[in-house]
């Protein structure tokens, strides 16, 4: 219920999606010769913005208050005084 930093966000995220996970195994299978370096995508763990999901509300992972704020339950918290909290 409190208001988090943007940060607090992400970190979280990070801890359930794991992104190095996924760099250590391509980095594994090119190394094994399964596959090309080239066809590893250059990722910082996040995919592109998308409206792909059963809502149609825009996801952002680098934005996460925005997609919260853009149900009518959101926290409505001024996303810029948010990502300013440490």
């Amino acid at each position: 219920p409190d208001a988090k930093a943007e940060d607090w966000y992400f970190e979280t995220a990070k801890k359930i999606y794991k992104p190095s996970i996924y760099e250590e195994a391509a980095a594994l299978l090119v190394e094994e010769g399964f596959i090309e370096s080239s066809e590893v995508p250059d990722t910082d763990g996040f995919k592109p913005a998308t409206k792909d999901f059963i809502d149609g509300n825009l996801y952002d992972g680098k934005k996460p208050i925005d997609y919260i704020n853009s149900f009518a339950i959101g926290i409505k918290e001024d996303a810029d005084k948010l990502a300013a909290m440490k």
